[in-house]
């Protein structure tokens, strides 16, 4: 197995746990202070630290990525939100779960095992991937003076348990007698195992680990839980990827900013804490609100507001390859209770006529998949607007014009025509007060996942993609869980010259647009890879 294989893998085998976390929650408070004066956390520093608390001076490595999950074996006796706890009991959420440990388990096998029919180390690889799930974990990432990884892994559970681990690994991986903890090898990376105080430790590393003896030193002395932050967090991330490894650093010319990420039960809710450290200041160019509310009806299921846009935009060639013109510093987005369809976005631009001109001529000008089959489906050239609107199938009808509201104009779209509009409370709009708030979201999420699955199949057949199976495993638990969900609330607002920080309170931790996209990554043909409306086939149009 190759090493990228194998990183993206078992990254991608953390990445599912953390998602199946949006079933689960933790008794605890959050420590005091705002989320930029964590000690050791996400916010403290903006380069990558130095191991101090376990190792001695001389290791030579910088952690760069930390993860601490406390695991589901004590699940049921923690104190967790009423509603999150309903959905974790539903049937159709043990079905899901134990639907994607197969799946991961099945991958993993597949690229661990010289023989990819060899129906025992799937069972192994199956065991071992639920072990993962239920019992707490740590992991580090150091980067040395050379391009791989060093990585220690820790996970407690009983000795005997831990045994079959080892005896597991030795049996599946490449063999390497170098001494009693190292048990083979993955691509470049010698594996090492040990058992102490009650946790097994694992490390990957091309040479003499630092990180996994600091890992074995530190649970030789003491068998409490180690932590980023607090031992109250379900899931902590601490993450820098711009000095990642170059072995395994993503290929990318955007600067990606040192990630922290905390979940927790607060309350009847479970609160995401999420903080992004720049290496640079931020140039962000931040107004006065210009909400439309002469366009916003007040019966709401949801409502987003985002400012400073332009200088992000302005980085993009996404926009550049649409219009010349400045892209707009701020967007409004909002959907309506009642009917699925009715979800509408809009953003102030001086040149807003220009812009909607630009962008109906780019989309008039695509190849229409529906041109060929049916002249009656598909966008056109509007006669009672300036802009666009699709033709045929009735259930949605989006459209993008210009519009006038409050004085200003601004670039109008939507995915139904809006009728009569009651506007909001110019109260309403006093949640946007905070001067360094850049982003706010309020929505029903059981309102919008609904919605979201609605739009999500229209858009998917508009670009001629697979649909989302309506019965799959996926779709039916969203279904059973989308009752239960309260209200979701996100902040993100600037903390700092380099950093912005993110907070949200909901059931799952999940928006109704990410919990569709939860589904159709969960649906993927090549789980964990990719998604089910990317590699599924379509079927073809009649």
């Amino acid at each position: 197995m190759t090493l990228s294989k194998s990183i993206l893998l078992n990254g991608t085998a953390i990445v599912f746990f953390a998602a199946i976390l949006v079933f689960t929650g933790c008794d605890g408070r959050r420590p005091s202070g705002s989320p930029e004066g964590r000690t050791g956390g996400a916010g403290s520093s903006t380069g990558a630290t130095v191991l101090q608390s376990w190792a001695s001076n001389t290791v030579p490595l910088q952690i760069v990525a930390r993860v601490h999950w406390r695991g589901t074996k004590d699940f049921n006796s923690v104190g967790i939100p009423a509603a999150l706890l309903s959905i974790w009991e539903l049937p159709e959420t043990e079905e899901l779960k134990n639907r994607a440990i197969r799946r991961i388990a099945g991958a993993l096998a597949a690229e661990l095992s010289n023989d990819p029919n060899d129906a025992t180390n799937w069972v192994r690889i199956h065991r071992m991937v639920n072990d993962v799930l239920v019992h707490e974990n740590y992991f580090q990432m150091g980067k040395g003076e050379d391009a791989w990884p060093y990585c220690a892994w820790a996970i407690r559970m009983d000795r005997e348990r831990w045994i079959t681990w080892k005896t597991n690994f030795a049996d599946m991986l490449e063999p390497l007698h170098h001494d009693g903890q190292t048990v083979g090898v993955i691509g470049k990376l010698l594996v090492q195992m040990d058992y102490s105080n009650g946790w097994g430790v694992l490390g990957f590393s091309p040479q003499v680990n630092p990180l996994f003896q600091a890992f074995m030193s530190r649970f030789r002395s003491q068998s409490s839980s180690p932590y980023v932050w607090s031992t109250n967090y379900w899931l902590e991330i601490d993450t820098d990827v711009t000095h990642w490894p170059t072995a395994i650093k993503p290929p990318t010319a955007v600067q990606i900013p040192r990630i922290g990420v905390s979940i927790v039960a607060e309350g009847e809710e479970l609160r995401v804490d999420a903080e992004l450290n720049f290496a640079t200041r931020l140039a962000l160019s931040v107004s006065e609100w210009q909400v439309p509310t002469q366009l916003i009806d007040g019966s709401l299921s949801s409502f987003t507001a985002i400012r400073g846009l332009t200088n992000l935009l302005d980085r993009g060639s996404a926009w550049q390859r649409v219009t010349a013109e400045r892209p707009p510093e701020q967007l409004f987005a909002w959907a309506l209770r009642g009917l699925q369809m009715q979800t509408y976005m809009a953003a102030p631009l001086p040149d807003a006529s220009n812009v909607v001109s630009r962008i109906t001529e780019k989309v008039l000008s695509l190849e229409d998949p529906w041109g060929g089959t049916n002249e009656l489906v598909g966008f056109q050239r509007s006669s009672q607007f300036q802009g666009f609107e699709w033709r045929g199938l009735p259930y949605l009808w989006p459209f993008l014009k210009t519009a006038e509201a409050n004085g200003r104009a601004y670039m109008y779209a939507g995915t139904f025509p809006m009728g009569d509009v009651y506007p909001i409370a110019a109260s309403t709009l006093d949640v946007l007060n905070p001067t360094n708030l850049l982003y706010y979201d309020w929505e029903m999420t059981s309102v919008r996942a609904e919605q979201w699955l609605y739009i999500g199949q229209f858009a998917r057949l508009v670009t001629q993609k697979a649909q989302l199976p309506l019965d799959s495993t996926s779709v039916c638990w969203l279904k059973a869980a989308a009752p239960k969900l309260r209200n979701s609330l996100t902040l993100g607002t600037i903390t700092g010259p380099s950093q912005l920080s993110f907070v949200r309170k909901s059931t799952l931790g999940l928006t109704g647009v990410e919990l569709q996209l939860l589904c159709d990554w969960l649906e993927s043909p090549a789980f964990p890879r990719g998604f089910h409306t990317m590699l599924a086939a379509p079927e073809p149009l009649k």
